[in-house]
């Protein structure tokens, strides 16, 4: 076929289509739906024409953009809240093992209110929040586990960020990197809005308290500290730059030791924290 001056066939459009910023429309379009499967009539069809417990692993992938992991977080807690014993799929294909594995890697602001907001079963349905969602009560406690990885792999970029190997000036005379980058600053800063947020939740969520009844939940918790710590502590010159997140770790550890029942090892590493 030739295309006469003033038209368009399928294949000028095709040629004309602009393929640049792929990923950038892919996450909208994904916005979007999980946007309007905010309505339940609409999540009721797309749960059932799909084996959602793995539509969700495809979408999230392995190393996903804060976009995509915040959204596959709220579309997960849509679901939980038409749903709860979708828990029980989502678990026979791994998924929330998967989640603790791939979610430090992508965390983020929106990240992190997406996992909170699943978390305490905070939903928003057609765009208003559920009055449920209001009160201070573990809902999902299966995401804690990828929170304090998160918590942990945070605290590793963050010591990794003070370490800065030496510099040369022009004299020649080696010296230790003083600069902290603006990612140092940033992940140093969502370490602490965690850290706070933890602190805040042990204090006013007995619930929440109860999860570190767990061993190898607080062991989670414990070694990411007591490795940050231990890391900071070899390099003095490193501490003034995180001294706050510091601080906010030690009355973090303090309260889960004192709340909870922690064996002769936990004693160790706490004390070892709040050196």
């Amino acid at each position: 076929m030739i295309d006469t001056p003033g038209t368009s066939t399928p294949r000028s459009i095709a040629t004309r289509f602009d393929h640049s910023h792929r990923h950038e429309r892919a996450e909208q379009v994904y916005e979007v739906l999980v946007q309007n499967l905010s309505n339940p009539a609409l999540l009721s069809k797309f749960t059932a024409a799909l084996p959602l417990s793995r539509v969700l692993l495809l979408l999230l992938g392995e190393r996903p953009t804060p976009i995509i992991a915040s959204q596959t977080l709220i579309l997960l807690g849509l679901v939980l809240n038409a749903s709860p014993s979708f828990n029980r799929k989502f678990e026979l294909v791994s998924g929330w093992s998967a989640l603790k594995n791939i979610i430090p890697i992508s965390w983020d602001p929106s990240v992190h209110v997406a996992a909170f907001d699943l978390l305490l079963g905070r939903v928003f349905v057609n765009g208003k929040s559920l009055p449920s969602a209001s009160s201070a009560k573990i809902v999902c406690p299966y995401i804690l586990p990828a929170i304090l990885t998160s918590l942990a792999y945070g605290l590793e970029r963050v010591a990794a960020g003070t370490q800065l190997p030496p510099i040369t000036p022009t004299n020649g005379v080696m010296l230790q990197g003083t600069v902290f980058s603006h990612e140092n600053y940033s992940v140093t800063s969502a370490m602490e809005v965690l850290v706070e947020e933890l602190i805040d939740l042990h204090s006013s969520t007995s619930t929440f308290r109860q999860l570190f009844k767990s061993k190898q939940t607080t062991s989670i918790l414990l070694n990411a500290c007591q490795s940050f710590i231990a890391r900071i502590y070899e390099s003095p010159q490193s501490r003034g730059k995180v001294e706050r997140l510091i601080e906010k770790i030690t009355t973090l550890v303090a309260a889960i030791a004192a709340d909870a029942p922690v064996d002769e090892d936990e004693k160790e590493q706490v004390s070892l924290v709040a050196l």
